[in-house]
């Protein structure tokens, strides 16, 4: 996105708001794997790795009337994000309306004023930066209750 538009900056009042001229650049890969065991239990494996950079070139002041003018803007507006995920996904239905489900997330980000690295850069920053990871089981049982009924 070439050229774009967006805020910058400003000093807690209405009248002090710095908008830049900037080039906004994003990447997305993503690749998903999913194995099936059986036609009841399978494992699915999803990593993302997402990358979007904004160079400024021009800042303005934002005007009483919504008009932007030139200013002396010296601070560094520029912004690297980057946002790495893996999901581990395991089902099992291990009987009819029963099932057992197991997730893994693992996820990164990071975000910084260093938009002049490269991609791979990038994703090397973006892996030795704190990792979040989280697990979590779900186990849904069906019951029936006419059969439950019967034995009443």
């Amino acid at each position: 996105d070439e050229s774009n538009f967006g805020w910058v900056d400003d000093d807690g009042t209405i009248d002090h708001i710095t908008f830049g001229r900037r080039d906004v650049s994003t990447v997305v890969n993503e690749i998903f794997m999913q194995y099936a065991f059986t036609s009841r239990m399978n494992v699915g494996i999803r990593c993302r790795d997402y990358w979007s950079k904004a160079v400024y070139f021009d800042y303005y002041h934002l005007n009483g009337d919504g008009t932007l003018s030139i200013t002396d803007y010296s601070g560094n507006a520029d912004i690297s994000y980057n946002q790495f995920n893996i999901d581990l996904n395991f089902n099992w239905e291990f009987a009819p309306g029963s099932f057992l489900t197991a997730a893994w997330k693992n996820d990164i980000a990071q975000f910084d004023q260093l938009s002049n690295q490269n991609y791979f850069q990038n994703v090397d920053k973006t892996y030795h930066s704190p990792k979040a990871n989280n697990l979590s089981v779900k186990l849904i049982y069906y019951l029936d209750y006419h059969s439950l009924k019967k034995h009443a």
